[in-house]
């Protein structure tokens, strides 16, 4: 049931990688397998709905903003004054600061006071990160994907089944 639903978990972030621009290595970490166990024989899988940041959807930087691309079949879309940068580190975590797409609040201009030159100084806050869908929503626009996984999902139990049964009668036989 655990090698059934781990396979399972695969085929549907390859299917839902073909819709898209999301690499296969970060759809897996947004699905989850619970394991099967003695007393219960049920594996279940769980898409988060967390959504999924911008920059993990081909995100690029140009002189007027951040291009990006969520589906395969869509256009490109753009984020006029947004920005790609990797956020300082804070705190007492010594890890790398995250890299996103990020964008300033339209509230932001001029603070109070001026700098030495005598020039207004900038408010450069607020900013925000900018995010994309998450998958469970994807999953869920495309219904074909779960009855598609499903049906081969109970071709691969049964052939599961049958190879485990077979491999316990052939230890047994010796």
């Amino acid at each position: 049931i655990n090698r059934t639903a781990t396979t399972a978990r695969a085929r549907t972030a390859r299917k839902i990688s073909k819709m898209v621009r999301v690499k296969v290595s970060q759809i897996k970490k947004s699905i989850w397998a619970s394991k099967a166990r003695g007393d219960y024989w049920l594996a279940r899988l769980t898409i988060t709905t967390r959504r999924i940041p911008l920059i993990q959807f081909g995100a690029r930087q140009f002189s007027k903003g951040v291009k990006y691309q969520i589906s395969k079949t869509g256009g490109k879309k753009m984020i006029k004054g947004g920005f790609i940068q990797t956020m300082p580190i804070t705190g007492a975590r010594q890890e790398h600061g995250h890299r996103g797409v990020f964008e300033r609040s339209i509230y932001a201009g001029h603070s109070e006071g001026r700098d030495s030159k005598g020039r207004l100084r900038k408010n450069r806050l607020p900013i925000s990160e900018k995010f994309g869908p998450s998958l469970g929503i994807v999953f869920e626009e495309a219904a074909n994907i779960a009855a598609e996984t499903m049906a081969e999902t109970g071709a691969e139990l049964e052939k599961n089944i049958d190879s485990r049964v077979q491999f316990l009668l052939s230890r047994r036989a010796g």
